[in-house]
């Protein structure tokens, strides 16, 4: 897998400067999370030193992008080689 995510680094690092400050950080959290629930909930809000309004925002975003997608009632880094990459390098 390290040379996946080596190899793709800088597709990556693209993707990532598309982004807003504010969409990174919610693709950060989701990353994190995995499988992200209730992401305009208060805890996951203080968790993650968040904005409802941010959340809303850069989910609609990230979804329409395809950086993220919604599944069984949670969201998650639609490309998982991009998730670990995400992990390893915040």
């Amino acid at each position: 897998m390290t040379a996946i995510l080596s190899h793709h680094r800088f597709v990556y690092e693209s993707l990532l400067f598309q982004l807003s400050p504010k969409q990174k950080q919610v693709l950060l959290a989701i990353a994190n999370e995995g499988n992200a629930t209730g992401v305009t909930s208060q805890a996951f809000l203080q968790k993650y030193k968040l904005g409802s309004s941010t959340v809303q925002g850069a989910i609609k975003v990230l979804t329409e992008r395809d950086f993220i997608s919604y599944d069984n009632d949670s969201y998650q880094v639609s490309d998982r080689f991009f998730r670990e990459w995400i992990i390893k390098r915040f």
